[in-house]
Formats: C-alpha cells, sequence, structure tokens
C-alpha cells in the first residue's frame, strides 16, 4: 500500500509502478498539487460535480483512491478512475484548512473495511493463479478448488472472473454470480 498525505509529502520511489496505459497521470498530478498547495478542486463523480478539499491520496489493491472533504461535509472517498472529468484546481477559492484529528491511513483502514466483500469460487485445479494468490483454497477435489476471495467493487471483480473464462465458477455471492452470467450473456447475443 502506498499513499500520499498532503501533511507529509511524498517519494516518487515509494510509488507503486502504473502500468496501466489507461491511468490518468495529469488527473493525478492536479490533485497531488492542489494538495500540497491546500486548494480546493472540481471534477464530476457520479454525474455531479464536486468542489472538495483533498486531503490524500491511497493505492489500495492496485487502485487510487482520492481521501477529501466536500463542503462542510463528511469527509469521503472517491476512486480516481470513477472521476468523470478533468480536475480544476481553484486558485481563486481560499485555501482550505486540513482537520486537526484526520489520519490518512486509519481513515482508509476503517472505511473500506466495511465495503470488502467476500467470494466463493470453484477454480479448476493447478489454473487461476492470479487469483489464488488472493485467495484461500478451502476445499480441493475432482480436478477443482474452492476459493475464498476478498474484492471491493462487485463490476470490476466480475470482469476478473470473467478474465478467467471456464477456468472459474461463481459459487456466492449471488449477485456476484448475477452478474457475470449477465456479462456473458450479452458478449454471446453481441
Amino acid at each position: 500500500v502506498a499513499s500520499l498525505d498532503g501533511g507529509i509529502g511524498f517519494n516518487n520511489m515509494a510509488l507503486p509502478l502504473i502500468n496501466d496505459e489507461s491511468f490518468n497521470f495529469a488527473l493525478f498530478e492536479k490533485i497531488v498539487e492542489a494538495m500540497l498547495n491546500k486548494n480546493y478542486i472540481t471534477f464530476t463523480y457520479k454525474d455531479k460535480k464536486r468542489l472538495v478539499a483533498p486531503l490524500g491520496l491511497k493505492n489500495v489493491g492496485g487502485f487510487w483512491y482520492l481521501i477529501g472533504q466536500e463542503g462542510d461535509q463528511d469527509i469521503k472517498i472517491y476512486k480516481l478512475i470513477r472521476i468523470q472529468s478533468e480536475i480544476k484546481i481553484e486558485s481563486s477559492q481560499k485555501q482550505f484548512n486540513r482537520p486537526a484529528d484526520f489520519d490518512l491511513n486509519n481513515y482508509l483502514q476503517k472505511e473500506l473495511k466495511g465495503s470488502t466483500r467476500t467470494a466463493i469460487l470453484r477454480v479448476r485445479e493447478n489454473r487461476v493463479n492470479g487469483l489464488r494468490n488472493r485467495g484461500e483454497v478451502t476445499q480441493v477435489g475432482n480436478g477443482w478448488d474452492l476459493l475464498e476471495i476478498s474484492f471491493e467493487d462487485l463490476s470490476e471483480f466480475s470482469d476478473e472472473v470473467l478474465w478467467y473464462g471456464d477456468d472459474v465458477y461463481v459459487e456466492a455471492p449471488e449477485d456476484l454470480r448475477s452478474v457475470v452470467i449477465s456479462k456473458l450473456k450479452r458478449v454471446v447475443n453481441g
């Protein structure tokens, strides 16, 4: 896990490698600049324009999250890949004050823990190592193993499961199985 905390700064050598061509470095750089200068930023998230005081950035499970405060509201988490617009630094706004009791690491651990779910997958023996490395095999037999694995985002995890094709079968939860089946039907039916 790597993080960027507005009060501490960061070291480029400590950042995780980003090998995703779709990663938006300009967006990332604007957030860091705004954090360092304590400027508000605006962007569209879940189809709503937001004015946010960026308090920190953190990488969890390969995904970058912005932790920020929207107006006088509670502190929120924004997944960077879900930001729908460019980031605009609001330098004309007054600078924000970081809450004195805010601890990025403790906040994010507490918040994300509640959103983690467990899937039970039947995986073909000696296959699907990418998932096996993150989960725990609970039962072995008949060429298939039962794997317990944690995930956060239903849509993203269903895409990952689909990548392994017929080497994976979703046992639970039911909503994950339904999403995987629905996506498979769309592929088959065009």
